[in-house]
């Protein structure tokens, strides 16, 4: 009887499992996703966005891009206790920007709105008193526009600053609680951000590479080396708005569907467990 080498049975069981699982390759415009992590799809919008956020009960906050240009933002609240099925709007005002780009809640009851002129060249970020339910800061941006906004536990904020003007401009921002803005990440050129449970900044790249970045992607960079790592790459538009959810699920939007229903991909993170020696399967965290 002709004996097959250890390492093949290893193989083929690996292979067996690969088959069996989704594939993400051709799903939802994911090129590639790091193996700590599985897309899904989490929900299909039927009007375009740029901007998304969760509040700390999981309810999910969305900006209707079809006001662009109107004079007036409209945001609205999707209820998580209904499974997202029910909506309602949230906050409406007026404002001289051409659209909303980021939407990021605080720990101390704000929220936080970044937007983008016209021109593509400045904008502004706002903060919104959720009890309230009014604008109670605006901060101007005349020298570039934001592409997003994020904040973390300690009350600063950060966002992309991009220049429509020119395409090879684009930094990392933060604003700390004092309000002094300083550039973290200098020649990062970002579409969107998130900030993750670890506190480590994600940043979302546009449709081209820029050394060392690659074009319609997600990158984690380090909190203390700041040195960026893939976490995922699109195969259709870039993504514009990243966000987190309680859990530390980081969702994205899918611009397959840009200007029509659009897809919100979640990317939940794998723990690895050991099951037999030398072979880790990954399975979902709770």
């Amino acid at each position: 009887m002709k004996m097959v080498p250890l390492s093949k049975h290893i193989s083929m069981f690996v292979s067996m499992i690969l088959l069996f699982l989704p594939s993400w390759t051709n799903a939802f415009g994911v090129k590639y996703v790091d193996p700590k992590y599985k897309a899904t799809a989490f929900l299909t919008i039927s009007f375009p966005t740029s901007a998304i956020a969760f509040d700390s009960s999981e309810n999910l906050y969305i900006e209707n891009s079809t006001d662009n240009g109107s004079g007036s933002v409209k945001i609205l609240k999707l209820d998580a206790a209904n499974n997202y099925t029910t909506s309602s709007i949230y906050i409406s005002y007026s404002t001289s920007a051409h659209g909303v780009n980021g939407l990021a809640f605080n720990e101390f009851g704000s929220l936080f709105v970044s937007e983008s002129n016209a021109d593509k060249n400045s904008g502004f970020i706002r903060e919104i008193d959720t009890a309230a339910l009014t604008v109670s800061k605006t901060m101007p941006l005349d020298s570039f526009r934001p592409t997003g906004i994020a904040t973390d536990a300690s009350g600063n904020i950060f966002f992309p600053g991009r220049l429509s003007s020119d395409p090879d401009f684009g930094n990392i921002y933060k604003i700390n609680s004092m309000g002094v803005v300083h550039i973290l990440l200098a020649g990062v050129i970002g579409t969107g951000i998130g900030i993750n449970n670890s506190g480590n900044i994600v940043v979302s790249t546009p449709g081209r590479d820029v050394s060392p970045l690659v074009s319609q992607s997600i990158y984690e960079y380090d909190s203390n080396t700041l040195k960026p790592s893939l976490i995922a790459t699109f195969d259709d538009d870039p993504v514009e708005e990243l966000t987190f959810d309680a859990e530390g699920d980081l969702y994205v939007i899918d611009h397959k569907m840009a200007n029509r229903s659009q897809t919100i991909i979640r990317l939940s993170r794998f723990s690895a467990i050991s099951t037999l020696p030398g072979i880790k399967l990954l399975l979902l965290s709770d």
